[in-house]
């Protein structure tokens, strides 16, 4: 049986995540909210029916709600963007005369 691992292929009777070759890609992503949140909670039903969601109560007692799909690990990521400062650096490495 063959196993697909990125751009590899496993071949075996087995395969387990341990085996993998590299290490875990790990994002991290920070959200500022524009109100202080009082509570938080996460909704439930009893089929799981519905899909899941952050509802939050502001100071000021409203209630917001925020879909899983805007936070769910498993969405996809955001094209990686090139830094401008390191752009900077790396022409000024290439031709000394600029700086």
């Amino acid at each position: 049986m063959d196993y697909v691992s990125g751009d590899k292929k496993n071949f075996g009777p087995k395969y387990s995540s341990v085996m993998q070759e590299t290490n875990p890609l790990i994002a991290m992503e920070t959200y500022i909210l524009p109100q202080t949140v009082k509570q938080i909670a996460l909704t439930e039903t009893a089929n799981h029916v519905t899909g899941r969601a952050l509802v939050l109560v502001t100071a000021e007692n409203q209630v917001t709600s925020i879909k899983d799909q805007f936070y769910t690990p498993r969405r996809p990521l955001p094209p990686v963007e090139e830094d401008p400062w390191q752009k900077m650096l790396d022409e000024l490495k290439e031709d000394p005369d600029k700086a």
